[in-house]
């Protein structure tokens, strides 16, 4: 069990959360012409919207009440000052691309702190 929310779990919870909410939002405003890259960027984003709640209901079961809501919070917070960040001097598509690849690394992290 957590006594209390850890610097470790804190970071990688804000790494998983950047990358996911990059790519949800990359995935509502796409205007590409790829239709196949469109359903492949809605799928993960649906995949990592469902993992996102299977670790807040995991963390629930294992820490405090409270722990949840704070990496809620704070992932949110650090997640758009984040996106604003990087949509003003990156290319979102590949940013995009990227998080293909580093939301699942960081809910592996989460994951695996959590258990």
């Amino acid at each position: 069990m957590f006594e209390h929310l850890s610097w470790i779990l804190l970071l990688n919870w804000c790494y998983f959360f950047i990358f996911l909410n990059v790519h949800i939002q990359h995935s509502n405003s796409f205007n590409g012409s790829s239709r196949k890259y469109e359903v492949a960027l809605m799928l993960s984003s649906l995949l990592g919207s469902i993992v996102l709640f299977v670790l807040l209901y995991l963390l629930f079961q294992k820490a405090h009440w409270y722990t949840p809501i704070v990496l809620f919070t704070v992932g949110g917070l650090i997640s758009g000052l984040a996106q604003a960040f990087i949509i003003k001097f990156f290319n979102p598509m590949t940013v995009s691309l990227i998080a293909f690849f580093n939301w699942p690394i960081g809910a592996y992290f989460v994951y695996s702190i959590v258990t």
